[in-house]
């Protein structure tokens, strides 16, 4: 679930591909070279399909629950494509060098365009932090947040609050019906997949594809 979790695994892995590659420079042997090239040779395959299927059926929820958009996610394919399919030429070519470098060229590439377009493009719509603090602002000490239809986890951890998930309409109408001010967490899209929410709610903050509301101004 996080990146910290597998963390140790990174310094043995990277031993064991500076063996593979140094084996490969000082004394490569066929059976290396069939190893290298069938290890890539799937990624060579299933890359092109997965750009395929994206452009022919590209997924309608990927902007609105993602923040994504093909402008931004085909060219990283497209980049990982080319780079894949140059290193399978240069192993089958012998040129071990060659090979490494453009495999750390491609590596270094994609980093850079995930960190500078991409993360900060889904980012929002991956942590509810700042709205659960929000909510957290607004909220009376031990009262529960609630949600409209999907929990958020990372809201509770951050706020420590319990949480109470309304799953039906009638559910969130008398939630909403309440004569004290009331505050939810609710996706976005669910206002236009319930059009008489609209009336009853005030947005008071957003970010991402999730919203803040109350039944008051």
């Amino acid at each position: 679930k996080l990146p910290t979790y597998i963390l140790p695994l990174f310094p043995a892995i990277s031993l064991l591909a500076g063996v593979l590659w140094s084996d490969l420079w000082t004394a490569p042997k066929p059976r290396l070279q069939k190893v290298l090239f069938y290890s890539l040779l799937p990624f060579g395959v299933a890359l092109p399909g997965a750009l395929v299927l994206l452009l022919w059926m590209p997924p309608k929820d990927m902007g609105a629950e993602y923040g994504l958009s093909l402008s931004l996610v085909a060219p990283v394919l497209v980049l990982a494509i080319l780079s894949i399919w140059l290193s399978l030429f240069l192993i089958r070519a012998r040129r071990w060098k060659a090979s490494f470098w453009s495999i750390a060229a491609m590596v270094v590439a994609v980093f850079f365009i995930l960190n500078l377009q991409i993360v900060p493009a889904v980012n929002p719509y991956r942590s509810t932090q700042r709205l659960a603090r929000e909510l957290d602002r607004r909220l009376m000490p031990g009262e529960d947040l609630v949600f409209f239809r999907v929990m958020r986890s990372s809201a509770l951890f951050y706020t420590d609050r319990k949480g109470t998930v309304l799953m039906t309409y009638p559910q969130v109408a008398a939630f909403l019906d309440s004569p004290k001010r009331v505050f939810g967490l609710m996706r976005k899209g669910l206002l236009e997949e319930q059009p008489r929410l609209k009336d009853q709610v005030h947005i008071l903050d957003q970010e991402g594809n999730r919203v803040i509301v109350s039944n008051k101004k």
